[in-house]
């Protein structure tokens, strides 16, 4: 019987060969397991993420705020006073918030607000930024709503161009004591 004898040198092309071959399978079959593997995480992220909704959790506001008051026996009342954005009120607690200055002032800075303890109906806001900045915006005086909000009326005080603080006499509405910085620069 005959056999073939190799000569040292396919010998050894024999054995590098077969190395090549088996590290090419051993690269080809990571790859295939990382993918399927890639597609099963995936396939496990949509199942755990598909009840999410996003939602905007608010509030619907704007600007920074100076000013904050709060109704005296109803703690989900509130209003507060953007130094850009006028006044927002909420009446949840804060998960929704309703501008109800935009159509009624001429400035749209805040720097004070204040609601009568004796009527809540009546709330006083004062108008320009009182936090010294380089870029503060000017206000026009001193706004009053004796509906909760929905109408106000500019009372005064218009050459006042930062109020930072309204004090309202808890027995009488009508007398109010306003901090007024003036003119800043």
């Amino acid at each position: 019987m005959c056999r073939p004898v190799l000569t040292g040198n396919v010998t050894r092309f024999c054995i590098l060969f077969a190395f090549i071959f088996f590290i090419f399978l051993q690269i080809n079959a990571q790859k295939k397991s990382a993918a399927s593997s890639t597609a099963s995480n995936e396939v496990f992220r949509k199942k755990l993420f598909s009840a999410l909704k996003w939602r905007c959790i608010g509030p619907y506001r704007s600007g920074r705020t100076l000013a904050v008051a709060g109704v005296v026996g109803n703690p989900m009342i509130y209003y507060d006073g953007q130094t850009g954005g006028g006044v927002w009120k909420t009446t949840d607690g804060g998960n929704t918030w309703l501008c109800v200055s935009d159509s009624n002032f001429k400035s749209s800075s805040v720097g004070a607000i204040a609601v009568s303890k004796s009527n809540p109906n009546i709330v006083y806001a004062g108008m320009g930024e009182v936090e010294m900045r380089n870029n503060i915006s000017f206000g026009d005086g001193v706004y009053k709503t004796a509906d909760a909000g929905k109408t106000w009326k500019h009372i005064g005080l218009e050459n006042t161009d930062a109020i930072g603080t309204i004090a309202v006499d808890p027995q009488n509405p009508d007398i109010v004591y306003v901090a007024a910085m003036g003119k800043v620069f």
